[in-house]
């Protein structure tokens, strides 16, 4: 926490929230080890890539894109 100008606490909560989501294991007096699965692998994946696109959604939106331009849009820049 020190070297990233870090609370300690938070630092402490993100652990806790990895370990709840079952992304790491942490043991008493040793390190933390990431326990990914391919299944939490590709939900994590999945959830990444909705969030993005929603975002990405939300600023279509914002700026006045329709959705037909949308979709012209990912055509274009697909390949």
């Amino acid at each position: 926490s020190a070297l990233l100008g870090v609370n300690p606490n938070t630092i402490q909560k993100a652990y806790r929230i990895l370990e709840d989501e079952g992304l790491i294991e942490s043991h008493s007096g040793t390190k933390s080890f990431v326990v990914l699965n391919s299944e939490k692998a590709e939900a994590v994946r999945r959830e990444l890539v909705e969030d993005n696109a929603r975002s990405a959604i939300e600023k279509l939106k914002d700026m006045g894109i329709t959705k037909n331009e949308a979709f012209s849009l990912i055509e274009k820049y697909w390949n």
